[in-house]
């Protein structure tokens, strides 16, 4: 029954996914002729020469890629991309035509709404293992035989080919760098989803106070501190000891109150990508700490 609740699961969010970047292609970035990513933005540039049907063009020239990832990928990743492209299709076919959004003022909002739409897609999809298809598929070819070679690189590189290609039919520098807006709102959205809002922090802090700010920082926190001893140059071990925790983003103030406070001691704070350890590391907690 759990496996059945997480396909489901999974499925009806690369549906949400998929129309998602169908109402950003239809809604923003058609009808101001900017140049997305990937096969949605190789499909708006022939939509623009040839004013063929925008899902008939998405879906044929996501087929040969498809047919690459069933041959060389072989997973659930291919089964759920063919799924999402086939209905990304199908949502821009039934989309109203009058669904459409122009800036009165320009075409920034039209970037940018469009920009944010294909991040959150992006993202939902590559969180349960799948994709919108296109150039994320021949990223994860390449990545397979390559592994040392970057997806993101790949990607990078096909969607900046399409865009040179788009800026040869459009011919309009404004929408170039439009279209330059809306690939870094989409990358920029999804990068801020997949490290979270309130990303983890890693202090590293030398103290001459060591026990008693570890246990104060532990009250405070409830997280672990990891403690070690201090050495200078020659190899003789100091009165110094060097504390090592990780804090929410939203902890943060609280720490820097803490070390204020705490006599002479010198830090420094580097973000962290991920962490692997408490299951529910971004859940509030109730700390020992007085606000």
């Amino acid at each position: 029954m759990k496996k059945v609740l997480k396909k489901t699961y999974e499925y009806l969010t690369i549906t949400l996914a998929a129309f998602l970047n169908a109402v950003s292609l239809h809604l923003f970035t058609t009808p101001v002729q900017l140049i997305p990513g990937g096969v949605s933005g190789l499909s708006s540039v022939l939509h623009y020469i040839t004013n063929f049907d925008m899902s008939i063009l998405y879906f044929v020239l996501n087929v040969p890629l498809l047919v690459c990832a069933i041959i060389f990928v072989k997973s659930d990743f291919t089964i759920k991309t063919i799924y999402s492209t086939a209905i990304c299709s199908v949502f821009l076919e039934f989309l109203p035509e009058n669904l459409v959004f122009v800036d009165a003022q320009g075409t920034i909002l039209n970037a940018i709404g469009g920009g944010v739409l294909v991040g959150i897609a992006m993202y939902l999809a590559s969180d349960v293992n799948g994709s919108n298809g296109g150039t994320e598929i021949i990223g994860r070819i390449v990545h397979k035989y390559r592994p040392e070679v970057d997806i993101s690189s790949v990607i990078i590189t096909c969607n900046m080919a399409i865009l040179a290609m788009g800026a040869l039919v459009v011919k309009d520098l404004l929408k170039v760098i439009y279209s330059l807006v809306l690939a870094f709102s989409a990358s920029g959205m999804m990068e801020s989803l997949n490290r979270g809002f309130d990303r983890p922090l890693r202090f590293t802090i030398i103290t001459t106070q060591g026990d008693q700010l570890a246990e104060q920082i532990t009250k405070a926190f409830m997280r672990g501190v990891t403690k070690v001893d201090v050495y200078d140059a020659n190899g003789q071990k100091t009165d110094r000891t060097m504390l090592i925790v990780v804090v929410q983003y939203r902890q943060s103030a609280r720490l820097k109150r803490i070390l204020r406070n705490a006599g002479n001691n010198f830090s420094y704070v580097k973000e962290v990508e991920a962490v692997f350890s408490r299951p529910q590391f971004n859940k509030p907690y109730e700390t020992g700490e007085l606000k």
